[in-house]
């Protein structure tokens, strides 16, 4: 057997063990080649914390009202839902060293040790209220909030977005003539804003939709 073929033989055998060990090794699996989830967790609203050093005590104020509000809207929303848990922001003792790590790291290994399939994480970066009345407005509500909907098990993000309105008057913008025009010619306030934009966010996410 010459060198040739024995390098042949050789280039072969490693392609044969690459190809194996790519086969049989674990798949990224994309969104929709995942099975619906059966059950959810929902973690405490929480602020955003960068900034938080340059807020005024007005604007901490509302934040933390809007992570009430949030907070609820979600607990409403879900309510229906057998599988679903919601974790207070109270209940975060009772679960002792879960929570002495990332809030990430905290939510994953919580969702393992009640044997969730996934947790919802959602952060409240703005809630300003309207200055004024629904005819007669100073300042427009503004709400902004993002959401991440991660599989316990492989950490993997299924779905994920940020909601951000400052209300505008109805003719301000064309394109968002009609979404603006269910609201009528009122100022709304920053809960209603939370609330269409929660709304919106779930129905964009067949994990979400699919909850039995």
């Amino acid at each position: 057997m010459n060198h040739l073929t024995i390098r042949l033989y050789a280039i072969a055998f490693v392609l044969a063990l690459f190809v194996g060990s790519g086969c049989s090794a674990k798949k990224n699996l994309a969104p929709e080649e995942i099975e619906p989830i059966q059950s959810l967790m929902i973690m405490p609203v929480e602020i955003m914390v960068e900034g938080s050093n340059d807020r005024t005590a007005e604007e901490s104020g509302q934040l933390t009202e809007g992570q009430s509000v949030l907070h609820s809207l979600l607990a409403e929303y879900f309510q229906s839902k057998k599988a679903v848990t919601l974790i207070m922001e109270n209940q975060r003792e009772s679960h002792g060293d879960e929570f002495d790590r990332s809030r990430m790291q905290s939510s994953l290994a919580l969702g393992r040790s009640l044997e969730i399939d996934a947790v919802l994480i959602v952060t409240l970066q703005q809630y300003k209220e309207r200055e004024g009345t629904e005819y007669s407005i100073i300042s427009p509500a503004s709400v902004t909030f993002d959401y991440k909907l991660v599989l316990v098990q492989t950490g993997q993000t299924l779905c994920s977005g940020v909601f951000h309105e400052t209300q505008k008057p109805v003719l301000d913008n064309v394109f968002e003539f009609f979404q603006r025009a269910k609201r009528g010619l009122k100022w709304v306030t920053a809960e209603i804003l939370l609330r269409e934009g929660l709304q919106q966010k779930i129905e964009t996410c067949q994990y979400l939709n699919q909850l039995p």
